[in-house]
């Protein structure tokens, strides 16, 4: 999959539109296999990240007043069901800033 996601980089900078690819691929090609996954692009001329999630965990990000979940609405769960949509979000982030992404394997 690691594979397959940076193909897709080459041919869009959308999380929305790397995760559906990578989805369709999961569905169609490799079976009965799922999983989660968060595709987060940094854009640091204009100190915004724009990500899409496919079932993962909520990513955490600390800032100088805290800390805030990016919670918005996830797309469900990857390599289920081929026709699904993984919409992105923007947020926006200052210098030392963090993005945590939870792990999700044992």
């Amino acid at each position: 999959m690691t594979t397959l996601a940076r193909e897709e980089f080459k041919n869009s900078h959308d999380p929305s539109v790397i995760l559906k690819r990578m989805n369709q691929e999961l569905c169609l090609n490799i079976g009965t296999h799922s999983m989660t996954a968060a595709c987060v692009i940094f854009f640091p001329s204009e100190k915004k990240l724009v990500y899409a999630r496919g079932g993962h965990p909520f990513p955490v990000h600390f800032h100088k007043e805290g800390f805030s979940f990016l919670n918005e609405k996830s797309g469900q769960l990857m390599g289920i069901v081929e026709d699904l949509d993984f919409p992105s979000y923007e947020t926006n982030f200052e210098d030392k800033d963090v993005i945590f992404l939870f792990p999700t394997e044992s």
